[in-house]
C-alpha cells in the first residue's frame, strides 16, 4: 500500500532544555525515558501525587532538547505542572507547537524508523515531523484508523481523573522497575494489587446500530461500560472504544446497548 499521510493539528508539543533534563523528565513520568538515545522516543504518562493523569505524552529525545509530543492535547497543563518543581534544575520549558508539525504515515513500514508514536493509527503507521499535505486521508478515516487501533485520546476516551492503569497501556506506557516517580506510589500498589475497577477497552459492533459516544453498556440491562469512541469502518463492521468495569472487559465479552450489540 502506498504511504498516505495527514495532519494532526491538535497534537502539541512541549520542549525541554537544559544539562538535567533526562533525570527532570524520569522524575514525573511512568515509563523509563532516562535511558533514551538521540532519535529515540517512548510514550508515557505524566502523573500527579495521586497518580492521575496529567498529561498522555510520547517523550522524543534529541541531541540538545527533548520534546514532549502530546496526542490531542494543549501543552499549558503540562507545562504548567511541570514548571511548578522546577527549583534548582538546569532545566527550560517552552510550548514548542507552533514550531511543530506532526503528521500520521498510514501504510508503509519504512516510517516506522526513527518516528514517534508508532502504531498509534494501526500497523505500519507512525507520526513523523512534518506539515502533512493530505495524501488522501481524511479526518474520519483518520479517526477510524486510531480507534480500531485501539489508541485513546486524553479528554476523549480517558481524562484527568484517570489512572494510568485504566487506559490499557501498560506495555507502552508504564515501567513497573524504573523506580521513583511523583504518582508512583499509586501505580506501583494498583500493580500489588493486581487490577483497576475500570479500564478503556476496544470493541466491534456485533448487531444493530453502533453506540454513540456516551451511550451505555449493558450485561442483563445492569449498566458495565460507557461508549467514549465510535468509528464507521470501511468493509468491516464499526468499532469503537469504552470505559468498562472490571469483570467485563474480557476478550469475547458480548455486551448490549439500546441498539444492539457489541462484541470486546
Amino acid at each position: 500500500m502506498t504511504a498516505a499521510d495527514a495532519p494532526l493539528p491538535d497534537w502539541s508539543t512541549v520542549q525541554v532544555t537544559g544539562v538535567d533534563r533526562a533525570t527532570f523528565l524520569q522524575s514525573f513520568c511512568t515509563n523509563d525515558v532516562k535511558t533514551l538515545a538521540a532519535g529515540e522516543s517512548r510514550e508515557a504518562f505524566f502523573t500527579d501525587l495521586k497518580g492521575k493523569i496529567v498529561a498522555h505524552a510520547f517523550v522524543l529525545a534529541e541531541a540538545e532538547r527533548s520534546l514532549l509530543v502530546l496526542p490531542g492535547q494543549p501543552a499549558e497543563p503540562l507545562l504548567t505542572h511541570l514548571d511548578r518543581y522546577i527549583v534548582r534544575e538546569d532545566v527550560t520549558l517552552a510550548d514548542a507547537s507552533a514550531d511543530s508539525r506532526w503528521q500520521a504515515v498510514l501504510g508503509s513500514d519504512a516510517v516506522l524508523e526513527g518516528c514517534v508514536a508508532p502504531g498509534a493509527f494501526g500497523e505500519g503507521s507512525a507520526v513523523t515531523a512534518g506539515a502533512g499535505q493530505g495524501g488522501g486521508v481524511t479526518p474520519d478515516e483518520l479517526h477510524a484508523a486510531r480507534v480500531r487501533a485501539g489508541f485513546p485520546l486524553f479528554g476523549v476516551d480517558f481524562g484527568p481523573d484517570s489512572l494510568p492503569q485504566e487506559v490499557g497501556r501498560d506495555c507502552e506506557a508504564i515501567s513497573f522497575t524504573k523506580g521513583c516517580y511523583l504518582g508512583q506510589e499509586t501505580v506501583a500498589r494498583i500493580d500489588a494489587l493486581g487490577h483497576v475497577n475500570r479500564r478503556v477497552t476496544r470493541f466491534r459492533v456485533e448487531s444493530g446500530e453502533p453506540p454513540q459516544p456516551g451511550d451505555e453498556l449493558t450485561v442483563e440491562d445492569k449498566p458495565v461500560g460507557e461508549v467514549t469512541s465510535v468509528a464507521e469502518c470501511k468493509n468491516a463492521p464499526a468499532a469503537g472504544l469504552a470505559t468498562i468495569r472490571r469483570g467485563h472487559w474480557e476478550a469475547g465479552t458480548v455486551l448490549e446497548h439500546t441498539s444492539g450489540e457489541v462484541i470486546l
